[in-house]
């Protein structure tokens, strides 16, 4: 077989099973060993990237895997400290513990790697997402003029992070207003609108994320990405609006069918898992009312 065609195989294997907690570990071992080969052989760089999600894939099960069993361990010892980091680590809380989030490693990777490869656009963001991260933010205004040097067609990205540090900075209604400014600068950009959203909902306004989302979405044509319809289900969930987010899965299963061709599988049995959750939360609600 072409090792391009099975390449693609494996990649749709990896992919198809992300949210799966099935554990098969003959299976990884041997997707493993025959990336290797095909590596040896060919020298395609694309195996080296799939080894790399094989492990990203088992990283985020592994977790699934750390709250599952955290959880049942909760229930005979709810004041084991151990017990509790494994749940939240489980669940990518952050932690407040530096050491945990220093970036420094990474951003001076970065460091070399923009001045070795200026041309590259997701290595500016990340630098200057882990300098913001870490409140470097004059490390990370420089990263900004070099980046709008560099990228000038990519202005509303720089004007966003920019945003970003002046929110971080305690001055938020000036961020709020370069944001919007930006938005209508750039209506017809789904990214430019689904990062406002998403600072939006980070920061807990989430109305004005629902707006955001809900515009960025409309923006699309089929096939048409179901994120933002994602981030406005979890939006809803936060605020107890659980019939809107129900009906708004149940739009996301209709545009998987629609637009992806898709009625089964890990994706759909992901969304009812979810519906089922709400329905769950919704039904203790009414209890409660009554």
């Amino acid at each position: 077989m072409d090792h391009k065609k099975r390449l693609a195989e494996i990649r749709d294997i990896i992919w198809d099973n992300w949210y799966s907690n099935d554990v098969d570990d003959k299976l990884f071992a041997s997707l493993e060993s025959e990336l290797q080969d095909i590596h040896t052989a060919a020298k395609e760089n694309e195996c080296l990237w799939l080894i790399s999600e094989l492990y990203h894939f088992r990283v985020d099960q592994s977790k699934r895997k750390v709250s599952q069993y955290a959880l049942m361990a909760l229930d005979a010892d709810p004041d084991n400290a151990g017990i509790h980091d494994n749940l939240t680590y489980g669940n990518n809380v952050r932690t407040h513990n530096f050491k945990d989030i220093d970036h420094n490693e990474l951003i001076e990777f970065y460091r070399g790697f923009i001045d070795t490869h200026p041309d590259s656009l997701i290595a500016h963001r990340i630098m200057l997402e882990c300098l913001i991260d870490n409140y470097r933010f004059e490390e990370a205004l420089h990263t900004i003029d070099i980046a709008r040097s560099r990228f000038p067609s990519k202005a509303f990205l720089w004007d966003l992070y920019h945003g970003e540090i002046v929110y971080k900075s305690g001055k938020q209604a000036e961020a709020r207003t370069l944001w919007e400014q930006t938005c209508a600068a750039n209506k017809d950009n789904y990214l430019c609108l689904s990062m406002v959203g998403e600072y939006y909902a980070l920061f807990g306004l989430y109305d004005d994320a629902l707006i955001k989302y809900a515009a960025a979405f409309e923006l699309q044509k089929p096939p048409r990405k179901i994120d933002p319809l994602i981030s406005i289900f979890k939006t809803l969930d936060i605020q107890k609006e659980y019939a809107k987010a129900l009906a708004t899965i149940d739009r996301i299963i209709e545009i998987y069918k629609t637009d992806w061709d898709t009625e089964h599988g890990i994706d759909i049995e992901d969304l009812i898992g979810e519906k089922n959750k709400i329905e769950r939360k919704m039904n203790n609600e009414t209890r409660r009312g009554k």
